[in-house]
């Protein structure tokens, strides 16, 4: 929490007044004495808020950068890398994960040959049709 509050003390005392040097930039520029005439003799509300505008992007962006906490899970993360690709890109992540999770020791070589069978390989076919015959039979009659 102090360190946010240092960032935004330095900011506010070495950076933020360079907006009223911009400011004044702007209306030599263009040739204006003052932004508005709501505020007689002193340049309208513009004029005094003018190192207020950086400040306020400076908090928005520090906010959305460092403090800000996104939840993320990772099924919305594989979802957004998964609607850009083809159908058949697609396929190959599922086959590429399926042989990443059976080398890993996580899924056997039934569940790895049922993936691969659904998704068009003829690798191991005749353990799928077991599988089928077998597992899969199994577990719709409970």
């Amino acid at each position: 929490m102090q360190f946010h509050i240092f960032a935004f003390a330095s900011f506010a005392s070495l950076i933020a007044p360079f907006g009223g040097f911009f400011a004044s930039g702007l209306k030599r520029t263009f040739k204006i004495k003052d932004f508005g005439e709501s505020i007689p003799g002193h340049g309208g509300i513009t004029d005094r808020m003018d190192c207020q505008f950086i400040m306020g992007l400076f908090a928005f962006m520090y906010y959305q950068s460092f403090i800000a906490v996104y939840k993320a899970s990772v099924g919305s993360v594989i979802e957004t890398a998964i609607t850009g690709l083809t159908v058949e890109e697609q396929m190959e992540v599922v086959r590429g994960l399926g042989k990443y999770l059976y080398n890993q020791g996580a899924v056997s070589e039934k569940v790895r040959s049922v993936l691969f069978f659904l998704l068009g390989s003829t690798n191991g076919h005749f353990q799928v049709v077991d599988c089928l015959n077998g597992e899969l039979l199994r577990k719709r009659r409970r």
